[in-house]
């Protein structure tokens, strides 16, 4: 019965991944997409997807806000360095990218950085929806973004706007998912899960919102003890959790932590990196690890010095920021650490 359940809840994965491949990706860029999933069967190991923070300003204080600490006085690079780097990651094989904040949509050159990145990739908008508006959606689609991902905290609305620090949150991004719908631009829900959070019945009313609002997808990502959250590792999931949030979500409209479900981090397969604004080059956004900066050097020669480094060398394959040596082998103790992140890696 068990291998039944497994082989059923595989087959709605799979579903859901054809699902939002046809949805999402622009036909132009089939052959890319499929050609970076062959050449990675094959053994090469090309990055499947690649993450830039667009700008750390953001009109929210989220708790959890994973780049909470990572904002300074630090110069945001400009659309023509942004420009320069993403042709250097297209150049790499990228298929794949995703926008993320702060909230991308303050930068006032976003239409055009969306314009030239969606020429070239998949291109996924993270948004916490406060200013997702018809005309905006529009001019979005219009530039080529491929994707919206919002932020829904939690299903209850009073809770959601606690947890963004501002009240009418969750009624703007329950909007903006509708609009979204409206305008035949592909949404998810994007949520992150805390320990207190891990219950069915919080996912379910999450699946419920995607079928009201018409998200095609809920991407469910589990707490990460980072940014503003980076003192609540207690609120981590245990691996049960994480067992019983796979077992009783929805698999045809739900994924967790990532599509098909990854068994092991993906830094460790060469899978993502991400771009601060500043140019800084970690392993992924929750990773505060700098190695190098673009477009100073080049982004290949600080993704091979990142890659090589020995933290890639961890015999438990799986999310770094978790392991509590690791943190205290590399990350800054107990003192105040806004502005200090990421941590320069040598």
């Amino acid at each position: 019965m068990r291998c039944l359940k497994d082989f059923t809840g595989k087959a709605k994965n799979m579903g859901l991944v054809l699902k939002i491949f046809f949805r999402v990706t622009p036909p132009g860029l089939w052959p890319r997409v499929l050609g970076n999933t062959l050449k990675n069967l094959s053994g090469s190991r090309i990055p499947a997807s690649a993450v830039i923070g667009a700008t750390y300003r953001c009109q929210l204080g989220c708790e959890h806000c994973s780049a909470g600490l990572y904002k300074r006085d630090g110069r945001e690079l400009t659309l023509e360095e942004w420009k320069t780097v993403l042709s250097q990651a297209y150049k790499l094989g990228v298929p794949r990218l995703n926008i993320s904040g702060g909230e991308a949509l303050l930068r006032t050159d976003i239409l055009e950085l969306i314009r030239f990145a969606s020429a070239r990739f998949v291109t996924v908008l993270e948004s916490n929806g406060e200013t997702l508006d018809a005309g905006k959606i529009k001019d979005l689609k219009k530039a080529g973004l491929a994707c919206a991902a919002v932020s829904i905290d939690s299903p209850d609305p009073a809770e959601h706007d606690r947890l963004r620090r501002k009240a009418g949150c969750f009624a703007a991004a329950k909007r903006a998912l509708g609009l979204c719908a409206g305008a035949g631009l592909p949404a998810v829900i994007s949520t992150y899960v805390t320990a207190e959070r891990a219950g069915a019945a919080n996912l379910s009313a999450l699946e419920e919102l995607a079928r009201d609002t018409g998200a095609i997808a809920v991407r469910v990502m589990p707490a990460r003890p980072v940014g503003n959250f980076c003192r609540s590792a207690d609120s981590a999931l245990s691996p049960g959790q994480e067992k019983l949030i796979m077992e009783t979500m929805d698999r045809s409209l739900c994924y967790f932590k990532g599509l098909p479900g990854p068994e092991e981090c993906g830094i460790f397969k060469r899978n993502t990196f991400y771009i601060s604004p500043y140019g800084e080059v970690q392993p992924c956004a929750y990773l505060p690890l700098a190695f190098g900066d673009v477009p100073a050097e080049p982004l290949a020669v600080v993704l091979e010095r990142m890659w090589t480094h020995r933290i890639f060398d961890a015999p438990r394959r799986q999310c770094l920021i978790l392991d509590a040596a690791f943190r205290a082998e590399h990350l800054p103790g107990t003192e105040d650490l806004a502005g200090k992140l990421p941590v320069r890696v040598k």
